[in-house]
């Protein structure tokens, strides 16, 4: 197997961490809009972590290929086939960083899973205001001026 440098990776992975917690901050700062219907922070936030996860998938990808030339596996098991090829203490200076990776990685899928069933949310949320709005929601209750409940009907749904 060619050995690479266990620096040169080091570096590699330091860089994946600080891009990642990056991702992390813009995912909480993304769900905070979101709880707070921020929405034109919502949408520059979005634009940034655009460029974020353009980054992160730069380091993934110059992991990969460095992996690739030490004569590993471009993945997860190269990472540790590359791992296990080094002297102990090299080994032991490189495991955390990547076990930091990996944690980061787990809490920004997490954090977008969430972000992401939020928006799916206040997109049905959404999609019923209009239905109510335009009078095509037939499951919805309307109240008359007496306070009693109505079924939305045609002629006493709201129309924009």
């Amino acid at each position: 197997m060619l050995m690479t440098d266990a620096g040169a990776f080091a570096e590699l992975f330091r860089n994946h961490i600080t891009i990642s917690e990056q991702t992390l901050e813009l995912l909480r700062l993304e769900r905070a809009s979101l709880e707070e219907n921020r929405l034109d922070d919502f949408k520059a936030i979005t634009d940034k972590k655009a460029g974020v996860l353009d980054a992160l998938a730069q380091a993934d990808i110059e992991i990969f290929t460095r992996l690739q030339e030490a004569g590993c596996a471009g993945s997860a098991v190269g990472i540790q086939e590359y791992l296990a090829s080094l002297d102990p203490t090299a080994a032991h200076r490189l495991q955390p960083l990547w076990d930091e990776i990996m944690e980061l990685t787990r809490q920004c899928q997490h954090a977008n899973l969430v972000n992401g069933t939020m928006i799916e949310a206040c997109k049905k949320e959404a999609e019923q205001m209009l239905d109510i709005l335009l009078g095509r929601s037939q499951k919805v209750e309307l109240y008359s001026s007496s306070g009693k409940a109505v079924r939305n009907t045609p002629h006493n749904s709201i129309k924009a």
